[in-house]
């Protein structure tokens, strides 16, 4: 067996041995056609590089992956504290053999999430810490501040935290626009492979890899704010993907709303859900809705977003994604009331609205005609 199998098999136990501890010798026979002895020895070499964890005996035996690096503290917030003092003297050390890529990444993010900690926050203490494995860099910040959700909902003068989490994931929102941009965060969430703060009792989870997003509201509150983010130790990924895909040609900021933040799994029928899922987008130059999770809208949610808002912000292009059949019947009957004047409030007549660009609905152009 050639070394780039072997690399090939090892990365892949590595990668899925977390979600399958019992059955991932069966797990490599099929995926590679071996023999359980075969695969066995792939698993014990991991063992013996300190990689895996083994326990109990023959059919009731199971791996973990082990934590190769660890640190974990509390900071005392002083005028001395920076995300350069955290990262030097703690972090960097950690990975010295983690891949130039997510190294950069997890110091960006590391970065933006101390930072945003010190500049919004105004915390006592700090509590870093950082889990590198073979198959992750897990990374974690915890505040005792008053709550990112609470700050930010006070911008936006509302009472309501789920909406300034919505908010908080389109970027672009900070509590301090003198001093920062709002998109910092943003980018991060998107660089890493999962993504999750928490404050007071709501959780914003966002993950990259399997395109799961939600805002769930907790039966339990914490103090502060606690953001917990991973990335795979064998990703290509880089900053600069990130940054580019995010910024636009002419260098506006191009930013990405998950529509099943309104409610994973549930119909978007209203005009409210509608001005609520594009609260702010019109400081932006390109938006992409993301209409994963989401089976169906209704004609008014359809209009508001897709005629109504397009009419008083003709300068914001729209991006739709994964739009099932259902969403793009109502998609296309608001773009058909916006190019037919005769259907349009005499208040929208005459706006100069851009073009939708949608792969999907292009798609299935195509297959209709």
């Amino acid at each position: 067996m050639s070394k780039s199998q072997s690399d090939s098999i090892r990365q892949f136990i590595v990668a899925n041995v977390t979600e399958s501890p019992r059955t991932i010798s069966r797990m490599v026979c099929d995926a590679y056609g071996l023999s359980r002895q075969a695969a066995n020895r792939h698993l014990d070499s991991l063992v013996d590089a300190g990689s895996l964890e083994e326990t109990g005996r023959t059919r009731g035996k199971q791996y973990k992956l082990l934590v190769q690096q660890h640190f974990d503290k509390k900071f005392r917030v002083t005028p001395l504290l920076d995300d350069e003092v955290i990262w030097t003297d703690y972090v960097a050390p950690l990975l010295a053999h983690v891949s130039d890529n997510v190294i950069a990444i997890c110091q960006y993010g590391l970065g933006e999430l101390v930072q945003n900690a010190l500049v919004h926050a105004d915390p006592e203490r700090l509590h870093v810490s950082v889990n590198v494995t073979g198959a992750s860099v897990d990374i974690s910040v915890v505040d005792d501040a008053c709550g990112s959700f609470r700050s930010l909902a006070d911008v936006l003068t509302s009472a309501d935290l789920s909406a300034a989490a919505l908010d908080l994931s389109k970027g672009g929102l900070t509590s301090k626009p003198q001093s920062h941009t709002g998109k910092g965060l943003f980018y991060v969430a998107r660089m890493f492979d999962s993504f999750t703060i928490q404050s007071e009792n709501i959780t914003l989870s966002l993950r990259e890899r399997d395109q799961l997003r939600t805002i769930v509201t907790q039966p339990f509150s914490i103090r502060g704010t606690s953001v917990q983010m991973s990335i795979a130790a064998n990703t290509v990924t880089s900053p600069g993907d990130v940054l580019d895909t995010y910024t636009t040609d002419s260098g506006g900021l191009r930013t990405f709303i998950a529509a099943s933040l309104l409610g994973h799994g549930i119909a978007l029928m209203t005009r409210r859900q509608g001005r609520e899922l594009l609260h702010r987008v019109e400081h932006f130059e390109e938006a992409i809705i993301d209409f994963a999770g989401v089976d169906t809208v209704g004609p008014a949610f359809a209009d508001e977003v897709f005629r109504v808002f397009r009419a008083e912000h003709p300068a914001v292009s729209l991006i739709t994604l994964n739009a099932s059949s259902s969403v793009r019947k109502q998609i296309r009957s608001a773009l058909h009331l916006q190019t037919n004047p005769g259907r349009i409030p005499r208040s929208t007549e005459n706006t100069n609205a851009q073009d939708i660009r949608d792969q999907d609905l292009r798609d299935q152009d195509t297959s209709d005609a």
